[in-house]
């Protein structure tokens, strides 16, 4: 049985990537441009959802995340409604359960793409705060095969009893395989924290 070409590139440009991350790594800590790297792996079947993120790097805070998620899809009258249980665990001994919602809705003959993510979470021991996320964005497809999509988007975050940040910024979407796409975004925060640059690869199987 012959390999498929598209999985065997799609492999090659994620080791590729991990390589490049740990690049990244040595050189962020001399600036105080937040960077941010993830892997995301989402399988479905049927209405269900399940997500993997095996590497959720933030560089400045030598923080490395590993997330699990559960969840079922459902059709609204309004639009997609996606919501999951939700584990994650980093390497500052904290971890958390919590919850994500979001609210989809397409327009423009489907080429533009509203979503509304909410998550909240519960610490699960003293080091880790409860606090909640807010995530909107609005992205839009250029082109009619849908491999390329740019739009604005928000990344919010409130932890008890400390700053709050949101990042504000564009994003990219590309889609480089059937089962392959990477997303690149530059964002600043409206608090004063900074500007952020995030480069996540998601493999759909």
């Amino acid at each position: 049985m012959r390999p498929n070409p598209a999985k065997t590139r799609g492999l090659k440009i994620l080791f590729l990537a991990l390589a490049a991350s740990r690049l990244l790594a040595q050189t962020a800590l001399a600036s105080d441009l937040e960077r941010k790297f993830s892997i995301e792996l989402t399988y479905e079947r049927i209405d269900l959802i399940f997500k993997l993120k095996p590497f959720d790097y933030t560089y400045l805070t030598k923080t490395q995340r590993v997330d699990f998620l559960a969840g079922k899809k459902f059709k609204t009258g309004w639009g997609d409604l996606r919501a999951f249980a939700y584990l994650k665990i980093d390497n500052h001994n904290q971890s958390w359960l919590g919850t994500r919602v979001d609210f989809g809705r397409k327009a423009l003959r489907e080429r533009l793409n509203l979503d509304l993510e909410l998550r909240f979470f519960q610490g699960l021991n003293g080091n880790s705060g409860n606090h909640f996320y807010v995530i909107p964005s609005a992205y839009y497809t250029l082109d009619k095969k849908g491999r390329f999509t740019i739009g604005p988007s928000g990344y919010g975050k409130k932890v008890v009893r400390e700053k709050p940040f949101f990042y504000v910024g564009l994003d990219g979407l590309i889609k480089l395989t059937g089962f392959l796409s990477t997303l690149i975004s530059y964002s600043r925060d409206t608090y004063g924290a900074g500007d952020m640059v995030w480069w996540i690869l998601y493999l759909n199987f």
